[in-house]
């Protein structure tokens, strides 16, 4: 049996890290959006209007699909796979006990995802960001 080294590790002898792995969130995003405000970033990239998404969830949509729709029982008009969530600060609405953080969606277009309607037997009401 050896013994245990006398020499002090090239690490500074600090306890080895750990770091807590976040679970991906395994839901897609669809966004109730009436008044089309997105924006064209380039060719195939968007950046949706303002959205209450919360913090926790945010980083875990990242490489899931997000759905653009009108209305309860409506189609996708436009949809892709979010490459980025960009926070925009607090909103200047209040909701609940005082104003969320809100956050907008920047996603690659997917023309396959246009007419989609696999978010409709999930999305549930009038609420505006809803999980499928």
């Amino acid at each position: 049996m050896s013994e245990p080294s006398k020499r002090k590790p090239a690490h500074g002898g600090y306890p080895p890290m750990t770091f807590a792995v976040k679970e991906k969130f395994n839901k897609d995003l669809a966004l109730m959006c009436y008044s089309h405000d997105y924006v064209t970033y380039d060719k195939d990239i968007y950046i949706s209007g303002d959205w209450a998404i919360s913090k926790d969830k945010r980083n875990g949509l990242i490489g899931r699909k997000v759905v653009l729709y009108e209305g309860k029982g409506k189609e996708a008009y436009l949809g892709g796979e979010i490459v980025a969530i960009v926070d925009r600060g607090k909103a200047t609405w209040l909701r609940g006990k005082g104003q969320p953080s809100i956050c907008a969606v920047v996603f690659k277009r997917d023309i396959s995802l246009e007419g989609f309607i696999g978010h409709l037997s999930s999305t549930k009401g009038q609420q505006n960001v809803q999980y499928f």
